[in-house]
């Protein structure tokens, strides 16, 4: 017997999207190998502590608050000629399993008549799901905000 792709595809089990309940979020700095030149950055870890596989989006929302509690004017910014942005498969991840994602950002004050933002709390939204935590960190950007780059979840790092 011979498998088409269609075949394939259709012998692969869906997972079902995970719950926030079953995610864990956190940060590596890498020992400031993110850090320089007035940029930051940071290796976001997000891992499957549920019983069961299950799925998240390859590419998370991501939002940043403030002291206040409020939303930061800090965007994603998707790489050049990924417009409307990138298409980004699920990541389907085994109970324990990790998948990771570089942040990058400016962090000094370059931009001439800009501002700088610190943050308090990062959310991170899975579709439904959304786990928030700890963040302090500064972006920096021209006076409309800051912009933050993100790389699409990699399974099995972190």
């Amino acid at each position: 017997m011979i498998l088409t792709p269609a075949a394939v595809v259709q012998a692969m089990p869906a997972s079902p999207d995970c719950a926030a309940a079953d995610l864990a979020l956190s940060f590596d700095g890498r020992d400031g190998a993110f850090d320089g030149m007035q940029h930051g950055g940071t290796l976001m870890v997000v891992r499957n502590r549920g019983a069961g596989r299950c799925r998240i989006p390859g590419l998370p929302r991501i939002t940043f608050a403030g002291p206040g509690g409020g939303a930061l004017p800090i965007r994603f910014a998707p790489p050049p000629g990924m417009h409307p942005g990138p298409v980004v498969l699920p990541v389907s991840l085994a109970p324990g399993a990790t998948a990771s994602a570089e942040l990058r950002w400016v962090s000094g004050d370059a931009f001439p008549g800009g501002r700088c933002y610190r943050t308090t709390t990062v959310r991170v939204s899975f579709g439904a799901a959304a786990l928030d935590a700890p963040f302090t960190e500064q972006f920096c950007g021209p006076a409309a905000g800051a912009i933050f780059g993100q790389s699409w979840l990699t399974p099995g790092k972190g």
